[in-house]
């Protein structure tokens, strides 16, 4: 029998952050696993479409994320990245919350 999960109690479960706090994630492609460390420059709401904030954003960062269509059921953030070394860009990701820390 398949046990039933509390959606409520799991998104009381996840850390919140706030706009400014450094946060890290592991995510993985192409069979490789990095650690990506960031800052937190937007918050976006359960049932938000993040698209506007994006675009504000975009004119500072490379987009590493997409939001066409996509909503999620609970809080997420917008992270920025540093990329590259002496000429440093960042790039805006969109990981999901339960792999913040």
């Amino acid at each position: 029998m398949a046990k039933k999960v509390d959606k409520k109690k799991e998104q009381q479960e996840l850390k919140k952050f706030k706009i400014g706090d450094q946060v890290n994630w592991q995510s993985s492609a192409r069979g490789y696993q990095t650690v990506k460390e960031g800052k937190i420059v937007a918050i976006i709401k359960a049932g938000e479409n993040p698209t506007l904030k994006m675009q504000k954003l975009e004119k500072n960062h490379i987009l590493r994320c997409s939001s066409e269509s996509q909503v999620r059921k609970i809080v997420s953030y917008l992270v920025s990245v540093e990329i590259g070394g002496e000429d440093a860009k960042r790039a805006l990701y969109w990981p999901r919350t339960q792999h913040l820390a």
